[in-house]
């Protein structure tokens, strides 16, 4: 009998934790830089707590799956054409775009209506005056597919950007090419002529690569234990709150714009991170059924969370956030943990829903596909 080759789950789990941080950050942008955040003023350590997940778990995550690419195109030794790859990745993505932007996003708009229509449960709070007359009805938000589109360019340069890595024989070398490119790409976030949309996102996919190449080819960090890397990652809330509380207590900084310049725009802190948690997970060995079988969903989950119609994502889980804190008590020193946690909560169950649908998908597609083939005579 045959032994299939086992799937070790590690980088599988570094793609669905990646994919949790994207989420939990979508979900705190409203509560921390709109006015819907404003009950929370008046606890400027929770409101400090939302800061660092904004700042530290979307780029973060964004990060740590553009490293998983880059550790393994690396090496590849795939010799198709880059517009053939690129082209390839294109159409397995097009399908998913089209399910979640027509099917999903329909029904839920659909339900959502009759819904508001019957006064079965109160939508004001998360719908538009006007449910009909919202643009994103149909696609939602589209443009926070902008990951997809870097991916893209970043696969149609992949061969001579992998000669070029490849050439890199010494890890000083690679570690100066990783300095001039952060350094290059901070500033430029600086100089309004060179500033584009997603400007800031952009360097983040094409750094995020050059990182997971560099762990791949130099492993810098074997030298370190578990316990000192994860002794490491314990400073950076520490640091973030202090200097937090720091800007927000002694400089007078409105908590909801107090940023301790590791965010946006002061990239090399959110690397530092990503590349130890991109260690850690790097020498794990194990293998997970369930997490092999939820990590192929994350592209759908990125998908659904961030197109969901009338940006009901993000409405829901400020409604779901404030309500809670109020709740909870908001001048009570324990939210600054339970109120994470809440937005952990609503991650997992997004990720499960998405997860979901993905093999709703996935289940029709192949069904699809045997009666075109049939229909054609492929067998």
């Amino acid at each position: 009998m045959e032994n299939k080759k086992i799937r070790k789950s590690n980088f599988e789990a570094l793609r669905v934790v990646a994919m949790l941080m994207i989420i939990m950050f979508h979900s705190v942008i409203d509560i921390v830089t709109t006015p819907k955040g404003s009950p929370l003023a008046t606890n400027p350590e929770v409101v400090g707590a939302m800061r660092f997940i904004m700042d530290f778990f979307g780029n973060g995550g964004v990060t740590l799956f553009a490293m998983i690419s880059g550790y393994f195109l690396i090496s590849s030794k795939n010799d198709q054409p880059a517009l053939k790859r690129a082209s390839d990745s294109a159409v397995k993505f097009a399908g998913l775009a089209l399910y979640n932007g027509v099917v999903v996003t329909t029904v839920i708009a659909l339900a959502l209506a009759v819904i508001n229509k019957l006064n079965l449960v109160n939508l004001d709070s998360i719908l538009p005056d006007n449910i009909f007359t919202d643009l994103n009805t149909v696609f939602g938000f589209a443009g926070g597919y902008w990951y997809l589109s870097a991916y893209f360019v970043l696969l149609i340069f992949l061969k001579p950007l992998n000669n070029f890595l490849n050439n890199l024989k010494t890890r000083s070398a690679f570690f100066y090419l990783l300095g001039v490119v952060v350094f290059a790409s901070t500033i430029i976030n600086y100089v309004p002529l060179l500033t584009v949309r997603d400007g800031v996102n952009f360097p983040l996919v094409f750094i995020g690569y050059l990182l997971g190449a560099f762990a791949r080819k130099f492993n810098p960090l074997q030298n370190f234990s578990n316990k000192a890397l994860l002794s490491f990652l314990a400073l950076y809330p520490a640091y973030f709150i202090g200097s937090f509380e720091f800007l927000v207590r002694v400089l007078h900084v409105a908590p909801r714009i107090a940023n301790p310049a590791v965010g946006y725009y002061v990239g090399f802190p959110i690397y530092i991170f990503s590349f130890v948690i991109f260690t850690l997970f790097m020498r794990l060995n194990f293998t997970s059924k369930f997490v092999n079988f939820i990590a192929p969903a994350t592209v759908l989950v990125y998908m659904f969370h961030t197109a969901t119609p009338y940006g009901m994502f993000y409405r829901i889980s400020a409604k779901i956030y404030i309500e809670f804190s109020e709740s909870f008590g908001i001048a009570n020193h324990w939210l600054i943990l339970a109120l994470p946690l809440v937005v952990l909560l609503y991650a997992v169950i997004t990720m499960a829903f998405g997860s979901i649908l993905y093999y709703v998908y996935e289940f029709a597609a192949s069904r699809v596909t045997k009666r075109f083939k049939e229909k054609i005579g492929v067998a």
